[in-house]
């Protein structure tokens, strides 16, 4: 894939190509769920380039609980969410 893609244009290709990978059945899942989702206008209350996280906290990989609000201004802060194998 070529470098000078923008994010969102590396985001469509990668959709078009799982989209050839899959039985006509899940792709029409999925668009249902997508459509829905946009529908429901859920990104309203999502935080906004440059707006504050609110504070919490939560356990890291060794247990140990981790409050935001401790790490800002100390380092940068990354946000990873994983799923996992639900």
């Amino acid at each position: 894939m070529p470098e000078n893609l923008s994010l969102r244009e590396e985001l469509s290709a990668q959709f078009e190509r799982a989209r050839a990978s899959r039985p006509p059945e899940v792709v029409a899942t999925l668009e249902r769920m997508i459509s829905t989702l946009r529908e429901s206008h859920f990104t309203k209350g999502a935080l906004k380039v440059g707006e504050r996280a609110p504070d919490f906290a939560l356990p890291n990989v060794r247990g140990e609980t981790i409050r935001l609000g401790d790490l800002l201004g100390r380092s940068t802060v990354v946000l990873a969410f994983y799923r996992g194998g639900w």
